[in-house]
């Protein structure tokens, strides 16, 4: 027979998980127009997320980039480069590039992402602020 204190730590530990356990609300960032702010990035990047395209757009880099977007499931999705729509400094970018997209926390007009690649060995973490 189990001891009374390990009912009452399970149940204090089921309380407390569902008092500040975090719930993701990531549906309400499935479309929409966003912001990234990272001077270490490039400066401001400005993402269009419509159905199944995202297009990025950095002033400062002069780029323009749409990638094709598949959601893996309610917090995560996968953007492929579909097309170069603009490159005017002419830097490198990765053929078949995909971007694996984790959102791990949201706030009521952003989210935190953690973003991998088929292309480079690092996760980049980052804050996404919805502005439409």
């Amino acid at each position: 027979m189990k001891k009374p204190g390990y009912f009452f730590a399970t149940l204090f530990s089921f309380l407390v998980y569902n008092s500040f356990g975090q719930s993701l609300d990531c549906a309400k960032f499935k479309n929409g127009r966003f912001k990234i702010t990272d001077a270490n990035a490039g400066g401001v990047f400005v993402l269009d997320r419509r159905g199944d395209y995202q297009v990025e757009n950095n002033q400062s880099l002069k780029q323009t980039l749409r990638f094709k977007v598949t959601w893996l499931d309610d917090c995560t999705y996968t953007l492929k480069l579909d097309k170069v729509l603009r490159n005017e400094n002419n830097l490198p970018i990765p053929e078949n590039w995909i971007l694996t997209v984790k959102i791990t926390s949201t706030t009521a007009n952003s989210y935190f992402q953690e973003t991998s690649s088929n292309s480079f060995n690092f996760v980049y973490k980052c804050e996404v602020v919805k502005i439409q």
